[in-house]
């Protein structure tokens, strides 16, 4: 993995950056308060993220909670999720 790959990256609404501590790639999405998942690169994070934006909206909706920015959530989980299933990504 190249320097920058390992710098903090921005993609819209979530943030992907490598943590030495957790020995992975991690994704955590500022908008969705908790929501975080990590991978053993950044494109397995960004897969993961998308999961884990899902699940979380759907407990807000579950729940009757708020769901802050509900459309741009809702537009990056699309992105991740045409992004995750392209046939070229690793799993």
């Amino acid at each position: 993995m190249s320097e920058s790959a390992k710098n903090m990256k921005t993609k819209d609404l979530m943030k992907i950056y490598w943590s030495d501590d957790d020995h992975a790639y991690v994704a955590k999405v500022p908008a969705l308060p908790g929501c975080v998942a990590h991978g053993v690169s950044d494109e397995a994070a960004a897969r993961h993220i998308a999961e884990a934006m899902e699940l979380w909206l759907a407990s807000a909706r579950k729940h009757s909670d708020p769901i802050p920015e509900p459309d741009l959530a809702a537009e990056e989980i699309s992105r991740l999720t045409r992004f995750s299933m392209s046939p070229s990504s690793p799993t």
